[in-house]
């Protein structure tokens, strides 16, 4: 008998599980026995449960505005929930595969009662390590060790690209053996679906959760030194602060864009999935000028699935995408000035050109990254649960030399 497999994630919403329902179908139309293990509030419940995906609930996760005790309070009362919920719902012998995790140390709690009950762990590393670390400095090497008691708990990885894999080796010493390089999942419209925006301005987009990594106030400097003479960039940005840790990263941003708005435009709050392909079809490109960004994103999948080309730091999964096809514009480093002379060359190629790139990136996601893909890949990593002699996954992507 094939074993239960149970995809937990801590996330209500955002991107986290939008993933997760689009694997757990992807898995059960492979026929895979899958539970989805989830808030309350998990925004794509209907969806999901309607591909076959049985829906398992451990209480509400509210992500309102509150002070800090507030929001100590309720992510204790949810964590408890989710333990609760676990021992209660799995038995030895399943699979649990973890998408995501609460904050450590809180989120090592699951590992160890899957461990406890016989469970079988998997564990997505969709960030392999934090973008930002949630204790202070004097207390970070806690943190850091439930991190790494987490993968090694865990009997499978997923990582989503090499850059991945060798951080876990390098920064933890993992088995190399242990870790599957499973390629980001995308959904893609066909080619003949892309409709282009049609602007003299060049418009360039960021949108999702504001993190101080994804380096936004580059990005405005940039298109301010670049419309200094006259707006020849629209930058539109699109999202919510992740955390409250990142409000004053914010505050400083909007600090910046007051002094000199010009070809600027904020829509501040959550981007709902349905409004994505209104921002993307406003859109010549996919902004990104991440700093040390190992991880594979997700926003960058959903714009080259809708044809659009993406203007990405070269690092990480975004230097693994930019050499695997033509698909978009390399920024050197996380400076103003890199980001600026990046975003000059796509005024030099002139829509047309992004125009090609995108749907070269929409092909390029389809003919290695769809859903059923990755379904096929995370499925056998289950399989070697039981068969360790089974290869590890590998990426269907082949690097261009």
């Amino acid at each position: 008998m094939k074993a239960r497999i149970v995809i937990h994630t801590p996330e209500p919403r955002g991107g986290a599980a939008l993933y997760i329902s689009a694997l757990g179908s992807a898995l059960a139309q492979r026929g895979e026995d899958v539970a989805v293990l989830c808030p309350d509030n998990f925004v794509h419940a209907g969806a999901i449960r309607d591909s076959g995906v049985r829906m398992v609930f451990c209480g509400n996760r509210s992500t309102a505005p509150a002070c800090l005790l507030r929001r100590l309070l309720r992510n204790a009362r949810f964590a408890a929930s989710i333990y609760l919920t676990q021992l209660r719902f799995l038995r030895a012998g399943d699979v649990i595969h973890f998408q995501c995790s609460l904050y450590f140390p809180a989120g090592l709690v699951p590992f160890l009662i899957a461990k406890l009950q016989g469970v079988r762990i998997v564990y997505t590393a969709h960030d392999p390590l934090p973008h930002k670390w949630l204790l202070p400095g004097r207390f970070r090497s806690i943190e850091r060790k439930c991190l790494e008691w987490a993968y090694r708990l865990s009997d499978r990885i997923v990582v989503h690209n090499e850059t991945g894999r060798d951080l876990l080796v390098r920064e933890f010493q993992l088995d190399p053996a242990r870790i599957a390089v499973i390629l980001h999942g995308a959904a893609t419209l066909s080619a003949g679906e892309v409709t282009q925006h049609q602007s003299e301005v060049l418009q360039l987009l960021m949108f999702g959760s504001i993190r101080e990594d994804k380096c936004l106030d580059l990005a405005i400097e940039a298109v301010q030194r670049i419309n200094a003479g006259g707006i020849r960039v629209r930058l539109i940005i699109a999202g919510t602060v992740a955390n409250a840790r990142e409000s004053c990263y914010w505050d400083a941003c909007r600090r910046t864009i007051a002094r000199s708005s010009g070809g600027i435009e904020v829509h501040e709050g959550f981007v709902a999935d349905e409004d994505i392909p209104v921002l993307l079809a406003r859109s010549h490109a996919l902004l990104l000028p991440y700093r040390n960004f190992p991880s594979e994103s997700g926003v960058a999948s959903l714009a080259l699935g809708r044809g659009r080309a993406i203007i990405a730091t070269d690092t990480g999964g975004f230097a693994e995408l930019l050499r695997a096809a033509d698909l978009g514009i390399a920024i050197a480093e996380p400076t103003v000035s890199a980001v600026e002379l990046a975003i000059r060359l796509a005024l030099q190629l002139g829509p047309g050109e992004l125009s090609a790139k995108g749907i070269r990136g929409l092909e390029f996601l389809r003919s290695t990254r769809s859903w059923d893909q990755v379904a096929r890949q995370t499925a056998m990593t289950y399989r070697q649960l039981g068969d360790p002699g089974l290869p590890a996954s590998q990426p269907q992507m082949r690097m261009n030399q």
